[in-house]
C-alpha cells in the first residue's frame, strides 16, 4: 500500500461567501533548550515527543479571495487558576 504524508491544518468558514477552507500550519522549528522549556512549561514529559503549530493571523478564502484576522477561541488553563 502506498503511503502518504499528512500535514497540520486548520479549517475555517468564509464569512463572506460560506465556503469552507484550509490552511496549512507551520511547524515551528525549535532549539533543543527551548524545546525542553516548552515542554516543561506546558507539562508535557522530556521523553515525549511533540511539534509546534504555530497558526496564521491572517487568512484569504481561496474563492471569494475574501481576507479576515484570526481570533482563537481556545486558551489553555494557567496553571495559578483555580478553575473558576
Amino acid at each position: 500500500m502506498k503511503s502518504i504524508e499528512l500535514h497540520p491544518a486548520y479549517r475555517w468558514d468564509c464569512d463572506d461567501c460560506g465556503r469552507e477552507n484550509f490552511v496549512r500550519g507551520f511547524i515551528a522549528s525549535l532549539p533543543n533548550d527551548e524545546m525542553s522549556q516548552m515542554k516543561e512549561a506546558c507539562g508535557i514529559p522530556e521523553e515525549d515527543h511533540c511539534e509546534w503549530i504555530a497558526r496564521p493571523t491572517r487568512v484569504t478564502c481561496i474563492h471569494c479571495k475574501a481576507t479576515f484576522s484570526v481570533s482563537y477561541p481556545l486558551t489553555f488553563k494557567d496553571d495559578d487558576d483555580d478553575g473558576q
